[in-house]
Parts: C-alpha cells; sequence; structure tokens
C-alpha cells in the first residue's frame, strides 16, 4: 500500500490531468492558464506542486453545514456537480458515494470497484466521472445517473372511513420515502366516487391550511380545511398522493366521510375596511347559510348594527346594507344567525374608520415679485391632516394656473396630525388678475369630516418686466 503523502500526489496528479490549471501570479497580475504534461509524463517519479506567489492564508473555524459518515476507510477526494447539487466523495473502501449538498443525505453508493479508490473529479460538464486505482490505471466513466424513488402511496390516518363530522375536516396522513427526501401532499374529494374532482388541496401549490411546508420521511402531516375556501355540507370521498421533489406517489386508498354542518361559517366580508360612511353594501361569505338568516355587526359596548336589505345567493354568499354613519371607529365581528337559532361569526373581520380632515394652507409663490414674463417661479403649500385618525389610501393634490392644471401631485397617506410640504415650478406669463388654487383630494376619494378646507388659493405675481 502506498504511503499517504504518495496518495496525495496521485489525486493532485489525477486531477490536473482532467482540468487546466490556473496558477496565481503576482499580486495585481492576472492569473496564466498553463498547459500540463501529456498522460503518458511520469507523474509518480516527478511530484507536481502548485504553490502560488504570496498565497493569503486564512486562519479561523470553517462554517460546517453538515457532516456525513458513511465510508468506512478515509475518504481521498471530493468533487461537486457542476450544478452545486450533489457532492462525490472517494474513498479507500473501495467505494464512490454521492450525497445530496442541501442536507447530507447519502443518495447513492457506487461499489463496483475491487480496489482502493483514491481519487474522484467530475468534468466540467457532469457527463463523464474519472476516478484512479492503485494499480496505476485511470478509469474515465459516463456520470452516473441518479435514480429516484417516487414515496409510496400515502397512509390515510384521520378521518376514520365513513366518519360524520360537523365541522370543516381535519385530515392526517404521511407517506415514506426511499431517498429520504422532504415530501408534500394533495388531497382530492369527490361527491360522485371520483367521476370528477370536485377539490384539491395542493400542498406543492399552497401550504394554506397545511401545518407545515413540507414533512419527513414518515412523519404526519396535518390539513384542516381553511375557513375562507370551505366546502359544503354532504358525502365526500377523499384519496392523496405524495411529491418529493421529482415524482408523484401514486394515489392512496378511498375513504368515505359525510359532513353535517350545523353552525354556518363566515369567512369572508368585502370590503373588510370602510370609512364611517351613511351607508355601505358588505358581501359575506362563508358556507351553511340558510334563508331567513340575520347579520349584523357587532362590538363589545356598543348597539350591534343589523343588515338591511338582506340578499342569499345560495348557501356561501350574502349581501346586506348597513348604515355605517355612526358606527364606532375599530374592529367589528361579522356574524350570521340561521332560522333554526345556530350562528356564526369572524371575529375582528371588520374594521370602520373614522374619516380624517385634510387640510391645505399655506400657499405661497416665491418669489412673488419682480418677476419676468417666462420667468420660473416655485408654488408651495402645506397638505396636513388635522384629524385625530390617519388618512388611508392615495390622497391627490392638483395646482390649477390660468385655467388648467399645471400639477398633479400623490401622497401615500398621511397619518393623524402629520403634514406635508408640496411645491411644483410654474412659469410665469404675462397678465393681471390671475389666480393660483390649490385643491387637497379633488375626486373626494378619501372620507373626511370636513372637506370646506381641501381649497387654498393666492393671486399670481405681476409680471412686471
Amino acid at each position: 500500500m502506498q504511503p499517504r503523502s504518495m496518495r496525495l500526489l496521485d489525486t493532485i496528479a489525477l486531477a490536473f490531468m482532467f482540468f487546466d490549471i490556473v496558477v496565481a501570479g503576482q499580486e495585481g497580475q492576472d492569473p496564466r492558464i498553463r498547459s500540463l504534461p501529456p498522460l503518458s509524463s511520469p507523474l509518480n517519479k516527478t511530484p507536481l506542486a502548485v504553490r502560488p506567489s504570496r498565497a493569503r492564508l486564512f486562519s479561523g473555524v470553517p462554517d460546517i453545514v453538515w457532516t456525513a459518515v458513511g465510508n468506512v476507510s478515509a475518504v481521498d477526494s471530493v468533487a461537486f456537480s457542476p450544478d452545486g447539487q450533489t457532492l462525490i466523495s472517494g474513498s479507500g473502501d473501495n467505494t464512490i458515494k454521492i450525497w445530496r449538498v442541501a442536507d447530507g443525505v447519502l443518495v447513492q453508493t457506487y461499489n463496483e470497484e475491487s480496489d482502493f479508490l483514491y481519487t474522484a473529479a467530475l468534468s466540467a460538464d457532469g457527463q463523464f466521472l474519472g476516478y484512479g486505482r492503485t494499480d496505476g490505471s485511470v478509469v474515465m466513466a459516463r456520470m452516473l445517473q441518479l435514480q429516484n424513488h417516487a414515496p409510496a402511496a400515502p397512509t390515510l390516518l384521520s378521518p376514520a372511513d365513513n366518519a360524520t363530522l360537523d365541522a370543516l375536516p381535519t385530515f392526517q396522513l404521511k407517506a415514506t420515502d426511499q431517498d429520504i427526501n422532504p415530501l408534500k401532499f394533495k388531497i382530492e374529494l369527490s361527491q360522485n366516487n371520483f367521476q370528477t374532482v370536485a377539490k384539491t388541496y395542493d400542498g406543492t401549490q399552497s401550504v394554506n391550511g397545511w401545518n407545515k411546508a413540507s414533512y419527513a420521511n414518515d412523519e404526519t402531516a396535518t390539513f384542516t380545511v381553511p375557513i375562507d375556501d370551505p366546502i359544503s355540507a354532504g358525502s365526500y370521498q377523499w384519496r392523496a398522493s405524495a411529491f418529493d421533489g421529482r415524482d408523484w406517489s401514486g394515489v392512496s386508498e378511498t375513504r368515505s366521510f359525510t359532513l353535517q354542518l350545523v353552525q354556518p361559517l363566515v369567512s369572508t366580508v368585502s370590503p373588510n375596511t370602510v370609512y364611517q360612511t351613511t351607508s355601505r353594501e358588505l358581501r359575506i361569505g362563508g358556507v351553511n347559510f340558510k334563508a331567513g338568516l340575520q347579520v349584523w355587526l357587532e362590538k363589545s359596548g356598543v348597539p350591534n348594527l343589523f343588515g338591511a336589505n338582506v340578499l342569499l345567493e345560495g348557501d356561501r354568499v350574502i349581501t346586506a346594507q348597513f348604515n355605517l354613519a355612526n358606527a364606532v371607529a375599530g374592529k367589528w365581528a361579522v356574524v350570521v344567525r340561521n332560522p333554526d337559532g345556530q350562528s356564526g361569526r369572524l371575529s375582528d373581520g371588520f374594521t370602520v374608520i373614522a374619516p380624517c380632515d385634510l387640510a391645505l394652507q399655506e400657499l405661497s409663490i416665491v418669489p412673488a415679485q419682480n418677476v419676468a414674463d417666462g420667468q420660473t417661479v416655485t408654488a408651495k403649500a402645506k397638505l396636513k391632516n388635522v384629524a385625530t385618525t390617519d388618512a388611508v389610501g392615495t390622497i391627490e393634490v392638483t395646482f390649477e394656473a390660468w385655467g388648467q392644471k399645471v400639477s398633479v401631485q400623490h401622497r401615500g397617506g398621511l397619518g393623524a396630525g402629520e403634514e406635508v410640504i408640496l411645491s411644483t415650478p410654474l412659469k410665469a406669463k404675462a397678465g393681471n388678475d390671475e389666480e393660483l388654487r390649490g385643491v387637497a383630494d379633488p375626486a373626494n376619494a378619501v372620507a373626511e369630516s370636513d372637506e370646506n378646507n381641501n381649497v387654498v388659493s393666492l393671486s399670481l405675481p405681476v409680471v412686471s418686466f
């Protein structure tokens, strides 16, 4: 057996035979590509060493990502695949092992050799694998094709077959994967024994309802039907499949359950945030709504606000008018009660915002005197929210002169008591009795308690020369 110092030189020599070497020059100079001796050169007799000039050494402990143990003898060489996804190691135990870089999982072992493997290197395109033997031979092989094994079909844990449920169901399932890949699941529901699929909850597309983004081998996955994507009462069949990042498993067994919703479920309200206004139509979504129901907004310490002109669309959508003129600002619950007395609520599902009060103040022009025709002057104004509540949304402010808009500016919201200085350049024109006007929120897009302070004006400077 050769001494390890000699084996190290063999490893370096073989790597150099596969690739050109970039040898660093003096600092400030370009590195040079140097050709290597042909394969027939007596590398074992003339050890090859590369010593970059003025090399910089770094000290300290490396930031180790993972450590894997899988060889029974010394690991003599490692090489990354071109895509950086796999790491190949060559060992004195006659094996070449392929590891997944992301988590250190051993993906595959090549153990057809009967002698020590001291080296392993990949071609730049990742198509070929080269390694050296102790008998002096060099092997060039096509890169091992990593075979992925699809995960096993999931095992369904709950609900039990033919279960009867009175609330939106929670499913539990698990699967195994030979390659120990992270798993995601897809659950399918049907109401006609899978002649068609009524609902799909695919964890590869959305994690909504899943308790985790992915699952380990044989780990239990839990999925609860989201309240914002519910299913109606009825009889269902369900099945599942697993995905390992490359392949889907087969489909699991099929189980059945019956959903007998007792209470209405409230999942959405649109719009869910409004200013205090005289009346506003709200659109309420959910499931198990019944004709003759009542709907109201509820907030602790204040009277309920009942909806009027209530209309029902199937069993999933309610529209109703609400008088919000005297509604207390803050969060409200949305409550629906069916004629049988069963009720459901969406806590803090609706928000009332008190109006703001935008004031445009201190309009000025600089310079205001001795202005020449065509001279550029600057118009300035202060926009302030004088209310104790924030102004949300986009606030538009226009400057008007000579019968037209000369500037339109936009501000993204203004906090309670907050102010901002707006300015715009103007070119002075000859003529008298012209007026500059500033207008805040000209389209009345922002709900305000007082709109009489949105306009300010002053005379334009007279062109004097």
